[in-house]
């Protein structure tokens, strides 16, 4: 399986070994200014064409897109994230992932749960909240992207003390309350 990073388009090297050719793709609005419009249509097709260049490049799954909600002004990503509300960050970001996966490639949600740092986000950064607030909060984006079926990249920050990706609280929301079923299932 091929990954690409892209939350505002497909990453790629533009040079090779061996090839004298130099590869391009598409940098697309960021995250913020895509949900600025409430377009659903409009960021459908954004996602059609991302999906499109993540399959031209060789690729099955975008990382991407971002994700979280905007709950601190210092996140040093909040710009690859969709808004500070849950259901325009549901709607925009369910668009976004449908686009993309109409082309038949896959995505992975990046930094979906309290991650509002950028600086020693994976060794040290500590998300304190409250579970009835991550219920909240996640849950109108989380019951609009699940939809999708797509895999989740929850974050990489300590939350409430565990990593998020070792967190059993972390996965029996997506699994028990939201209804993620995982990478491989139907």
């Amino acid at each position: 399986m091929v990954v690409t990073d892209g939350p505002a388009g497909v990453r790629i090297d533009p040079a090779r070994d061996k090839d004298i050719n130099t590869y391009y793709c598409t940098a697309f609005p960021v995250g913020t200014l895509l949900a600025s419009t409430w377009d659903v249509d409009l960021v459908n097709k954004v996602g059609q064409s991302i999906g499109n260049e993540v399959l031209e490049y060789g690729a099955d799954v975008l990382l991407g897109p971002g994700m979280n909600i905007h709950r601190n002004p210092l996140c040093g990503r909040n710009f690859e994230y969709y808004s500070e509300d849950p259901y325009v960050t549901g709607n925009i970001s369910a668009a976004m992932v449908k686009g993309v996966q109409s082309q038949g490639v896959g995505t992975s949600i990046k930094h979906f749960a309290a991650n509002n740092a950028e600086t020693d986000r994976i060794l040290s950064i500590l998300s304190s909240v409250n579970v009835l607030y991550v219920r909240f909060i996640w849950k109108v984006s989380g019951s609009l992207s699940r939809k999708q079926n797509m895999d989740r990249d929850v974050s990489y920050n300590l939350i409430n003390g565990t990593y998020a990706s070792q967190s059993l609280n972390s996965y029996n929301i997506l699994r028990n309350d939201w209804g993620y079923k995982g990478f491989c299932n139907d």
